[in-house]
């Protein structure tokens, strides 16, 4: 249940024209097929819907209170003399709404972002703050739920029970970043690094890294900007912070930064038998060995994140380091299951771009020498795309993958560049049969692609069914 309100207050403090019945409204939808009698009803319009088309299916599950964008809408309400608030645009409405929520949070609230890893950095500061007051008294964000929609419905999910808040934001164009800080307010803010990740909607990693930057801007007064001092955009951000504290982190081992004292850095690590590796993780004057449980080198990076996040807070070391080790991989995020003809599976099947994608090939090839990489495009690339494309089929030639399989347009450039071993498909059902046999052999098989390219598809094909197939532990 969200802290309660009138339309006439958020229109006092947002602006818009509130009118109708003074209602009391502590619940909110944006579904009509969701939507329950009593909530609130934000009519959100968006490239392909428009929800104020279904006003009426509102009415008729009781929905007495709505946010809308036209006066046409608010005098089709009118006649059932309903509460309305009338705005301009009801997405930044919503936002409002989340703000309100927002300032009624006292506790600490820690904001993500980055062109990669951010879920895993995410995850893993929950499970360190779990570790310390308890799984039910932190509240992070669900799913991929952080966009200028998902971050919104988020904050609607803090409640008093909550001790602290970890919120993801995600972006695809300018300025997205720099809204969500300001609705979400952030205590301590996090850009996890920079890549060519929806360089479309930016238009270079340059422009991204300047949109990452918006985080800090969002900060609550006497909040905390954690710097990775590994990233090639540390200078620029340093430079717009330096009137805020700061706390730097470096997951290569720099103790120092262009004049600055690192405070969270890794050292020495090490790579496992089980495929994931330890390390030598400094927080302050404290030092502690850290065993990871999932798969891949840049799993380093996001736990040094994830720790400078919990150093901010005023952990305890041995409370970080209980938390990092007890993270386990998400679905879909180098998930390991066996698959058919007793291969092994890599399930790194969520999202992709350039940095990812080298990422999972770095596992792949710890991994085994009887190793195939199956990967679909990456998308939001713009003119770039098709040398982003080779460069990966290049890097895993390099890394000595055995085999690369491809599907997508874009992905023929990787297959032709990876060379013998490498073949592209025209067709998913072709790459899946193909595939099948080459799982004789006994591979291991690591499945990627961004989320256009829908590569789950090549997991359910080929996941071993005699069983649940609960993800195998690291």
């Amino acid at each position: 249940m969200i802290v309660s309100f009138t339309l006439q207050e958020l229109a006092a403090s947002f602006g818009g024209q509130a009118s109708g019945p003074h209602s009391v409204i502590d619940s909110i939808g944006t579904d009509t097929r969701l939507i329950r009698s009593g909530d609130l009803f934000v009519a959100l319009k968006g490239e392909r819907f428009d929800a104020h088309d279904h006003l009426e299916q509102a009415i008729e599950k009781g929905v007495r209170s709505f946010v809308v964008a036209t006066v046409e809408a608010k005098n089709f309400l009118d006649k059932y003399s309903c509460s309305i608030w009338l705005v301009e645009d009801t997405t930044l409405a919503l936002g409002h709404l989340a703000e309100h929520q927002r300032n009624h949070f006292s506790k600490p609230l820690v904001a993500i972002t980055g062109s990669s890893g951010k879920t895993s950095v995410k995850g893993m500061l929950a499970a360190i703050l779990s570790c310390y007051v308890g799984e039910k008294s932190v509240f992070s964000t669900k799913g991929n739920f952080n966009n200028h929609i998902g971050v919104p419905l988020s904050l609607f999910g803090i409640n008093p029970s909550h001790q602290y808040a970890v919120i993801e934001m995600g972006a695809s164009g300018p300025h997205e970043i720099a809204h969500l800080s300001a609705m979400a307010k952030p205590t301590i803010a996090v850009i996890n690094n920079v890549m060519p990740a929806h360089v479309e909607g930016f238009g270079s990693v340059d422009a991204i890294a300047t949109a990452k930057g918006e985080i800090y801007q969002g900060l609550v007064a006497h909040g905390c900007a954690l710097v990775n001092s590994d990233d090639v955009y540390a200078d620029q951000w340093l430079s717009e912070i330096k009137q805020k504290n700061k706390i730097l982190f470096s997951p290569s081992g720099k103790a120092d930064y262009a004049n600055h004292t690192v405070q969270v850095y890794a050292k020495n690590s090490r790579l496992l038998t089980n495929g994931c590796y330890s390390f030598c993780l400094n927080c302050g004057e404290d030092s502690v060995v850290v065993k990871l449980g999932v798969l891949g080198q840049h799993n380093i990076a996001n736990a040094v994140s994830a720790a400078a996040c919990a150093y901010a807070l005023g952990m305890n070391i041995q409370f970080i380091r209980k938390g990092l080790e007890q993270f386990s991989a998400e679905k879909s995020r180098l998930q390991i299951l066996r698959g058919v003809n007793r291969s092994t599976l890599i399930d790194d099947s969520y999202n992709a771009n350039p940095g990812s994608m080298k990422a999972a090939i770095n596992v792949l090839s710890e991994a085994s020498e009887n190793s195939i990489f199956v990967m679909g495009d990456m998308g939001e690339l713009g003119d770039s795309a098709p040398e982003q494309h080779l460069n990966i089929g290049l890097y895993a030639k390099e890394k000595g993958i055995r085999h690369l399989l491809a599907i997508g347009e874009n992905s023929k450039n990787a297959a032709q560049a990876f060379g013998e071993g490498g073949q592209h498909f025209e067709s998913i059902d072709f790459l899946i049969e193909h595939l099948r046999e080459l799982t004789i052999n006994q591979p291991v098989v690591l499945v990627k692609g961004s989320r256009s390219s829908r590569m789950e598809r090549v997991i359910q094909a080929l996941i071993f069914t005699g069983d649940n197939n609960a993800s195998l532990a690291c």
